[in-house]
């Protein structure tokens, strides 16, 4: 009984350190959300490209980064090696207006972002 009341007790403990660490976070914010956001990629995109990788266009992940200044960078495709089409998830993630970045603690953070497109 005392071992129950102690483990129910530990993973309380764990739950609210948990819970009290994500309220503490904010992700990165782009103008306009996330349809803008994936609107610039699109328009980057070769769709005949795509197409013959055989990738569905509905499977396409994008992954970058925001730096502490709200900058995007360092884009890649998941999922495929095609050089083109890592070429083009650069030149989307260089044309992308800058983010509100992520905060930690309410200081600017670096945040990973993947977007679905």
């Amino acid at each position: 009984m005392k071992s129950a009341l102690l483990l129910l007790l530990l993973s309380l403990l764990v739950f609210t350190a948990s819970a009290q660490s994500v309220k503490n976070q904010e992700g990165a914010r782009y103008p306009g959300g996330v349809v803008e956001l994936k609107k610039i990629v699109h328009r980057h995109l070769d769709k005949s490209l795509i197409a013959k990788e055989h990738i569905s266009e509905s499977r396409l992940v994008l992954k970058f980064f925001i730096d502490k200044s709200g900058r995007a960078k360092e884009g890649v495709i998941i999922g495929t090696n095609n050089i083109e089409l890592q070429k083009m998830a650069r030149k989307a993630v260089r044309k992308m207006e800058r983010f509100q970045p992520g905060r930690v603690h309410g200081k600017p953070s670096q945040t990973a972002m993947i977007l679905e497109l």
